[in-house]
């Protein structure tokens, strides 16, 4: 019944778009990928005519998640990101997840439904508009144990077997007004992309789930094209970018072959404080990339004796900063105590 509400951008499938065009409109939607993300992405979503499942990994903060509402945005022909798209669905993924039913749904006896979770959502939408690319987003995979929650679908998408949704003969109301028949398969126009993070709050993803996937290392980090890129889109931060800039670099490459770098989206939050300082409080630039060291960045530290180099070599670069420079002292002197380090414990 909702046909006519797609547009005729959005009843096409990625594959009949010139990857070029796509690239284009996922950066003006302000998406910044100078590794060729946008490419790599496209071919891993959709060399097999059957299955479309990618995993995005990298550290937090780089774009993952941004990149694939970005490219299905840019797909359905979309130019702003906050324009509504009724063909992708967000699943953020919870540590509670221990079986299929946060993905496929489950009968409810007291109100006689069967609940549609939004991955089921999206599966039922995509088998009623055969010709519309639909996105579902699996955010955080990697919080519960994929293997445990996602089985059925892996098995549906290997296979190419339906879902087992229940056991009844005639089909259930669904708690979103549409009906779930007992079996439904995994449509060919459904796009399924994940996210993981890798630290120490997440599960370890085991090759059962890596090999039906293609998965995409996303923990290069291009800052001084994003601060290009983000003074370009907003001019009224050029000069924070400015101010930002040579000491984020510089941090940023002494931390990243220690695997602590940042993301885009701290980066992006550092120079907007220095923008609102500037334009509510006046502080002095230096004071005020004092504070965001300690506060946005060191905090992230952690390690053991191998990381003495990092936190010696960060000890210089902040001898100008004294907030900086007694907090990274302070984590020195834990390492000396105990032989390991954590700003937040």
């Amino acid at each position: 019944n909702d046909t006519s509400t797609l547009s005729p951008a959005m009843r096409r499938l990625p594959t009949t778009i010139p990857v070029g065009e796509i690239e284009a409109a996922v950066e003006a939607l302000g998406g910044h990928y100078p590794n060729g993300e946008v490419r790599r992405f496209h071919a891993a979503l959709n060399f097999l005519h059957h299955k479309h499942f990618v995993i995005l990994s990298g550290l937090s903060g780089t774009g993952k998640t941004q990149l694939a509402l970005k490219y299905a945005r840019a797909v359905h022909g979309l130019a702003k990101n906050d324009s509504p798209d009724p063909l992708i669905f967000e699943c953020p993924v919870r540590p509670e997840w221990t079986d299929p039913t946060a993905l496929t749904g489950y009968y409810d006896v007291l109100t006689n439904r069967y609940v549609v979770p939004p991955f089921l959502e999206a599966v039922l939408v995509a088998t009623a508009h055969r010709e519309s690319p639909v996105f579902v987003i699996l955010d955080e995979m990697n919080l519960a144990r994929v293997e445990y929650y996602l089985s059925d679908v892996l098995s549906a998408i290997e296979t190419g077997g339906a879902l087992q949704l229940h056991s009844n003969s005639v089909p259930l109301e669904g708690s979103t007004g549409t009906s779930v028949r007992a079996e439904l398969p995994l449509p060919p126009n459904l796009y399924i992309i994940g996210t993981i993070n890798v630290d120490e709050t997440t599960n370890p993803v085991s090759d059962k789930v890596l090999d039906r996937a293609s998965v995409i290392e996303m923990s290069m980090v291009d800052i001084e094209g994003f601060l290009a890129s983000l003074s370009g889109r907003f001019p009224e931060l050029e000069a924070a970018c400015a101010l930002a800039k040579d000491k984020l670099m510089e941090i940023h490459g002494l931390m990243q072959p220690h695997g602590m770098g940042f993301g885009y989206r701290l980066i992006e939050e550092f120079v907007r404080y220095h923008a609102f300082d500037t334009q509510h409080l006046q502080s002095a630039p230096a004071d005020v990339t004092d504070q965001l060291l300690v506060q946005k960045i060191l905090i992230k530290l952690r390690g053991s004796e191998r990381q003495r180099p990092l936190l010696n070599s960060l000890e210089k670069a902040c001898n100008s900063l004294p907030r900086a420079q007694t907090f990274i002292r302070q984590l020195q002197a834990e390492l000396d105590e105990f032989g390991s380090f954590q700003a937040m414990r």
